[in-house]
Formats: structure tokens, sequence, C-alpha cells
């Protein structure tokens, strides 16, 4: 599960953290433990928690890029699940 250099733990605020939990599996596949605010990412690299005592960062906090098969799917899913696109997709070097 860890890899050198590697991401392996989070901590993503979350002031409803099973909201956040559904929103997270259904956009991304990610795998929470019911009953609890642990998850562990699509990869099962990362693993971390929905915390609901961290403040939301704002336009300054961490800007995390999560991996998708198919953008235009995965942005259906994010406004399907009650998410906001905060910027339209747009080429990234060669991706």
């Amino acid at each position: 599960m860890f890899r050198p250099g590697g991401m392996s733990y989070v901590r993503i605020p979350a002031p409803d953290p099973a909201a956040a939990a559904e929103f997270y599996t259904a956009v991304f596949g990610w795998k929470v433990r019911p009953g609890s605010t642990s998850f562990e990412d699509g990869t099962g690299h990362v693993i971390g928690h929905f915390m609901p005592d961290l403040p939301v960062a704002g336009e300054a906090g961490v800007v995390p890029y999560i991996y998708v098969p198919d953008i235009d799917d995965a942005l259906h899913k994010v406004r399907d699940g009650g998410g906001k696109v905060s910027r339209e997709p747009y080429p990234e070097g060669e991706l």
C-alpha cells in the first residue's frame, strides 16, 4: 500500500462526513468503512478520514487531482452528486 514518495494518508475537512463519504463513493469509487469516517481511495494506495472538526480550506487550500478514466462521466457524477465544478476541463501538458 505504501509507496516511497507517494501520498499514503490524508485528512479531508468535511462538515458532514456521511455526505462526503457518499459523494466520494458515488463519484470516485472510494471505499468507506460502514459507520466510520475512514476511507480508502479508488487505488487502495491512499487512506484517510473525513474530519468534521477541521476547517474547510478556501482558495489557498490544497487542490487534489484525482485520476478518472472518463472526464465527462466524472463531471456528470460530480454534478449529480451535488458537487460543483469550479473549473471546466483544460489540457494539462499532453493530457
